[in-house]
């Protein structure tokens, strides 16, 4: 029974010449766009991989210098660019994808596509991801909102009612029908994604990641899918079926994820960026609790460097105290910068709880974080960055600074070799985000999708129990 309902289900959704070439469209336009993303990925990743030799190869250059001055000279951290920002370029274009690293402070993330011009942010470019989460559920609504409502679809109705067919058997062969057609979608999807994956030699976490992207997306397309036909059960009319759905989609696709950012950076706040640097720049002169001088800390640091080599004379230490004044102030101003980070960062995680606050308003936005955060294209992941980034900065300029520790005291700081120095530094260096860490952020918004697509299923089996009465 199930399955000649979905065979006559799919002879129907076939005749509207209306919705099969629409559907044409939409996924020849997200393949091409998923196609130009895996191109766009490959350039980014070999200018990075040219960067990156470019940058090593300057500092090695510099040849015998001055550490403290090779510390300034500095290097430049670059972003990995994940493969699957194909699918979902999130956050790419507007968080910076290199650091600039160097003494005594930590600099924000540069090289942002949109710092080119206002012109290239006037618009959302269109993706993949922006192809599924926008447009396909149109395509479903115009699919199916005429399913049950209709004239003709009630004639229909009535003859497999008459047949004996129970209402919610008639709903699951017309949902498990055009379920089809959205696992078909999405398996090309999948299929383009993982041919990328596998020319590109790509780890097998990012495939587990393609699967994972994909039941999101299928969580989020089955939802607007039963509550398509629920809506169709529940209306006599095609036309407010039509109307209530598009209503539903402008409201939970477009409104809500538009409004729902603007909102919490409202409610959370976050400083200017010369705010911010006002803020670090107090902390570093005066302290973390604003009561201690950097006259006072340096003081401090003097006798307890002669008290500890039992000297009565800072000419007398046998090793470098400028050495020693640079190591701690590093060491101090890098508590500043992470304190004022840290309250930066926590702001920025209050304001994603608040939007997963908002899910129960819009299925959307579980889907936005799910899948920006599986393809590594999210916030948490630029942090994680960030975070990789400045400890490596920490690490390479304390090796410098101790190489000036080791100079011959009261003399001009001696010229070295600063590429052996930081060597060990540049080994240690690198950190991927696990597919373990991407699953304990965004577990959450894999269990709000599942919430949408139970609550929706459920609404549209209520629904069918009510055709009787429409019938």
């Amino acid at each position: 029974m199930l399955s000649t309902i979905m065979r006559h289900q799919w002879q129907q959704a076939l005749r509207d010449q209306r919705v099969r070439w629409l559907a044409i469209a939409l996924i020849l336009a997200g393949l091409a766009a998923l196609l130009s993303g895996l191109a766009r990925q490959q350039r980014l990743s070999a200018e990075r991989a040219e960067a990156i030799r470019a940058d090593a190869e300057a500092w090695s250059r510099q040849g015998v210098v001055d550490p403290h001055g090779a510390a300034h000279f500095g290097r430049t951290a670059f972003k990995p660019i994940s493969l699957l920002s194909a699918l979902d370029p999130g956050l790419l274009d507007h968080i910076g994808s290199l650091v600039r690293l160097e003494a005594h402070k930590q600099n924000v993330a540069s090289g942002r596509p949109s710092d080119a011009g206002t012109a290239l942010t006037a618009f959302v470019p269109f993706t993949a991801a922006s192809a599924l989460q926008i447009f396909a559920p149109v395509l479903i609504i115009l699919t199916g909102f005429g399913v049950f409502s209709g004239e003709a679809a009630r004639q229909i109705l009535r003859l497999e009612l008459a047949a004996g067919i129970p209402p919610r058997v008639l709903l699951m062969g017309r949902f498990l029908a055009l379920g089809g057609g959205v696992a078909g979608v999405l398996g090309l999807f999948g299929l383009a994604g993982a041919v990328g994956l596998w020319l590109t030699d790509a780890p097998a976490p990012d495939f587990a990641r393609l699967g994972l992207l994909l039941v999101g997306y299928g969580a989020y397309l089955l939802t607007f899918l039963a509550l398509t036909l629920g809506i169709s059960a529940l209306c006599v009319s095609a036309r407010p079926a039509l109307a209530g759905l598009l209503a539903f989609w402008l409201a939970t696709v477009l409104l809500v994820p538009r409004i729902g950012p603007s909102l919490s950076a409202q409610v959370y706040p976050v400083p200017s960026v010369p705010v911010f640097a006002n803020q670090v720049s107090e902390s570093i002169d005066d302290g973390l609790d604003g009561h201690d001088p950097r006259h006072t800390r340096m003081d401090r640091l003097r006798a307890r460097a002669m008290a500890q080599y039992g000297v009565t004379r800072i000419e007398d230490l046998p090793v470098n105290f400028g050495g020693l004044a640079l190591e701690y102030g590093e060491a101090a101003t890098t508590r500043a910068y992470q304190q004022h980070f840290d309250a930066l960062f926590t702001n920025y995680e209050r304001q994603s709880r608040l939007l997963q606050a908002l899910s129960p308003l819009s299925p959307r936005l579980p889907l936005q974080g799910w899948s920006a955060g599986l393809a590594e294209t999210d916030f948490a992941a630029h942090r994680a960055f960030l975070q990789d980034a400045e400890q490596y900065r920490y690490a390479f300029v304390q090796a410098l600074n101790q190489a000036v520790v080791r100079s011959t005291p009261g003399q001009p700081r001696a010229a070295v070799r600063v590429a052996d120095i930081t060597a060990e530094v540049d080994r240690a260096a690198g950190h991927s985000v696990t597919l373990g860490e991407t699953w304990r952020r965004q577990w959450s918004n894999g269990v709000l999708l599942l919430t949408w697509l139970g609550f929706s299923v459920g609404f549209a089996l209520w629904a069918a129990g009510r055709l009787h009465r429409l019938s």
